[in-house]
């Protein structure tokens, strides 16, 4: 065998060993991913993989687009692709995280936000990812990351909170939530808001009449009629037992007496309510407050202080805290 042929015979050897070897590999990756993907089997994380330089989008352990309810060829395996399936009130800020993490203005991408399924409902996505592989200029090369279905949990906390500032029996605000508003208020359209303190008239014998539970349909039922007959600016509050608090944005007299009366007006008749007839009114203490100077506790003291005025006055009517002798 002379030399030439000898060398020929060695390239051949090498290149049956590299393709041995990338046989191998191959073989590797396609059990590390199979081994991904049974560890994630029956959980809600999709793991991803991006080439920057082609935009080409990957899902390791689910095929492209089922998490939204698409066939693979329904959306490009792409970022437009992915973008185009962020919901519009989040898209802007999930792109800016994306595109700084991709200028290295920061060490991860780390966002939590809605994606658009086929059906055109959403969900919550946990989506956090990091530039693994950079060329030799330190541009970014490679992406990894991982998104969770987070919808339950969304849900969760949405119920949570609803817990925490509404009153379970009527779905109003509670006290601690209009406390919480009452502090939010601003003084860029005025200066000055109002609360009305209403306090039900006769629901004491409504309760011992017909119980309890009816009672408590009757509250759900006067709840209803009242927030049905706020203005914008008006944010009402089941306070306890059968009071409510409304806060006012406004301290205009001539809107403040047209809303109590407004109030006041289904009551002039009996109510009825699972086919009983009943008399309930209200009795309305109204006071004007300065926002931010005047504590919650003393304008909401100078409401009810309003309020038993009209009761020792003949129930059913409103009154202004000012306007006490």
């Amino acid at each position: 065998m002379d030399q030439k042929q000898a060398a020929s015979n060695q390239r051949q050897i090498q290149i049956d060993q590299l393709e041995q070897q990338n046989k191998e590999l191959r073989k590797a990756l396609r059990t590390s991913e199979e081994k991904l993907a049974a560890v994630l089997e029956g959980t809600d994380t999709k793991v991803w993989q991006l080439d920057v330089a082609s935009q080409a989008l990957k899902i390791f352990n689910a095929p492209w687009g089922a998490m939204l309810g698409y066939r693979q060829d329904e959306i490009e395996a792409s970022v437009s692709g992915w973008e185009s399936c962020l919901h519009p009130d989040d898209r802007v800020e999930v792109v800016a995280a994306f595109e700084a993490h991709l200028r290295g203005e920061s060490d991860a991408f780390e966002v939590e936000h809605r994606m658009l399924h086929k059906d055109g409902s959403s969900s919550w996505v946990s989506d956090r990812g990091r530039v693994v592989e950079f060329d030799q200029q330190g541009k970014p090369l490679r992406m990894i990351g991982a998104h969770r279905d987070i919808t339950q949990e969304k849900l969760y906390q949405q119920r949570l909170a609803k817990l925490i500032d509404h009153d379970p029996l009527t779905g109003l605000l509670n006290r601690s939530a209009l406390i919480k508003k009452y502090q939010a208020l601003d003084t860029a359209d005025s200066d000055k808001a109002a609360l009305l303190f209403i306090d039900l008239d006769n629901f004491k014998y409504v309760n011992d009449h017909y119980g309890h539970k009816f009672g408590d349909l009757v509250l759900c039922y006067i709840a209803d009629m009242l927030k049905s007959m706020l203005l914008a600016n008006s944010t009402i509050c089941r306070f306890g037992g059968d009071e409510f608090v409304i806060l006012h944005a406004c301290a205009e007299p001539s809107q403040l007496i047209e809303l109590a009366e407004s109030l006041l007006a289904p009551f002039k008749v009996p109510l009825s309510v699972e086919g009983e007839s009943m008399n309930v009114g209200l009795s309305i203490g109204i006071s004007v407050f300065e926002i931010g100077i005047d504590c919650f506790s003393d304008v909401c003291q100078r409401a009810d202080q309003a309020m038993y005025q009209v009761k020792r006055n003949g129930k059913n009517n409103l009154q202004f805290c000012s306007l006490i002798t």
